[in-house]
């Protein structure tokens, strides 16, 4: 650990220990604010030694960042350098002074070598959150510290480390970090978790990490251990929105002057408010579908394929993606239903390729026009059960060029490196004669011999027409007639061409 006056930070702390006093840590935080919310209760339910009928409810504490690292320090402070006291026996710092080197804005009236913020614990047995947190309770000081009880009332963050060594005299050391920083801040605080013990209470290792919470424009994202808390604007009322595990989980939440909590259950799709009843979070929302589908200009071609796009704010439903979701209709009265292709998993959702097959065998420019792609009745749902509307979701063209030019060798109405690489290949698959005769429309120039400057031909007409060999659409103006190579204008005639290749003299 890095220990200069200043510039304290967890360092050297392994992975697996970081990640144990998160969870315990948060998990303690939980429980506290929740005997804080209702201290009779938390009495009775647990037997406690202690009159707790006159504690008075108090708002839970905002997990903070800085307070959890400043306090998870010190617990693994004590337990690696063997002491247990407020004043650290390695560098002599108050946990005031602490806190503050850990960035936590600590009123200035209150002096670094003084202790307003911290409770600690330590024992030899191996406590659980709940039985340290009891034991802290019944500590008269502590008890006013931690419940908010007299001066105490102020504290409106916290956080909480837990470390533990053989090699210590007490073994297991608890740090407790509850403060203000006098500046009037409302706090949402909660955790989202995955219930799987079932028994309707946040416990350890339960939380869910990395889980982006929202309320309004203000963003934040779960610790390890499914912890989170927002600063929100007093007086204001929006839903708080929880992105966990592909689901989309929303309650409102109407803020005072004072923080709130807000946990959710991943598992149930519900939600609580301060501790109060569980809220069931129906999903009436129905997905939605984008589509990509681009034109189709080749001629022969079988099939035309489409994309879809599924989205929803939880998840969609991935076994209802299938052959007999879309129909598509065209000209002369086409109608088919597509063919689902394959679908995946994506960021945004779940990724769907139709096929639609060819009216007669093959597309062909007569089939050329407008074709409209529907959503059919109650087809693609969520996991909710909410059906995609039905509807048309946009449209594509066949647009195949009626145009016949020497350059198409292969005859897909698109001038492409493909017809280049055809001329070369039969070429060389049959360099042995003299004279290559073959298929009339590898023969560009019709001179009924198979050459180099066939190739250079549909070459010479890419370059001029598409630019660095790229693929060429052929798309005459109306009424221009087919031209021959020899007709085109690149100022390159039939002798010179020969010449460039070698096979004039």
């Amino acid at each position: 650990m890095h220990l200069s006056r200043r510039r304290l930070a967890i360092e050297g702390l392994e992975p697996r220990q970081m990640l144990a006093g998160i969870a315990e840590g948060q998990l303690l935080l939980y429980r506290l604010n929740e005997v804080r919310h209702d201290p009779p209760a938390y009495e009775q339910s647990v037997g406690l030694a202690v009159d707790l009928s006159g504690v008075a409810p108090r708002p839970p504490l905002a997990a903070n960042a800085s307070l959890m690292q400043a306090a998870q320090f010190k617990s693994q402070e004590m337990a690696e350098h063997n002491y247990f006291g407020h004043q650290s026996s390695v560098t002599g710092l108050f946990p005031n002074a602490l806190v503050r080197d850990f960035g936590y804005d600590l009123p200035a009236v209150w002096p670094d070598n003084q202790n307003q913020v911290e409770s600690i614990g330590g024992g030899t047995v191996r406590e659980t959150a709940e039985e340290n947190l009891r034991r802290q309770i019944l500590s008269p000081s502590h008890r006013k510290h931690l419940l908010g009880i007299d001066a105490h009332q102020i504290h409106e963050e916290a956080g909480v480390g837990y470390a533990f060594s053989t090699d210590a005299e007490l073994q297991h050391y608890w740090t407790i970090h509850a403060t203000t920083t006098l500046k009037n801040t409302v706090f949402l605080t909660g955790v989202v978790y995955d219930d799987l013990n079932h028994n309707g209470r946040y416990d350890l290792n339960e939380g869910q990490g990395g889980q982006r919470v929202s309320f309004g424009a203000a963003t934040v994202w779960t610790n390890a251990a499914g912890g989170w808390s927002l600063e929100v604007a007093p007086s204001s009322s929006e839903l708080v929105e929880v992105q966990a595990n592909g689901r989309r989980l929303t309650t409102r939440v109407d803020v005072g002057t004072e923080n709130r909590h807000v946990e959710f259950r991943v598992d149930s799709n519900s939600a609580r408010i301060d501790f109060g009843p569980w809220i069931t979070l129906v999903d009436d929302v129905a997905p939605t579908a984008s589509l990509t589908a681009s034109a189709l200009r080749t001629r022969h071609a079988s099939s035309h394929e489409i994309t879809l796009t599924y989205r929803d704010d939880n998840a969609i439903d991935a076994s209802s993606i299938a052959s007999g979701n879309l129909r598509v209709t065209g000209p002369l009265g086409f109608a088919e239903v597509p063919t689902l292709v394959s679908k995946s998993p994506s960021e945004s959702g779940w990724t769907a390729v139709y096929s639609i097959a060819a009216p007669d065998t093959t597309w062909q420019a007569t089939h050329n026009g407008e074709y409209w792609i529907s959503m059919l009745s109650d087809q693609v749902r969520d996991t909710s059960g909410n059906p995609l509307p039905a509807g048309v979701l946009g449209g594509f063209q066949i647009a195949i060029s009626t145009v016949v030019i020497p350059e198409d060798v292969n005859d897909d109405g698109i001038v492409s490196p493909i017809d280049v690489l055809q001329v070369i290949n039969y070429i060389n698959f049959n360099s042995s004669d003299t004279l290559i005769r073959g298929p009339a429309l590898l023969d560009v120039n019709r001179d009924t011999i198979i050459s180099p400057l066939d190739v250079l031909l549909v070459i010479n007409y890419l370059n001029a027409h598409a630019g660095e060999g790229e693929s060429l659409a052929i798309w005459p103006a109306p009424g221009e007639r087919t031209r021959h190579p020899f007709d085109l204008p690149w100022g390159r005639g039939l002798e010179e061409s020969q010449q460039e290749l070698g096979l004039l003299q």
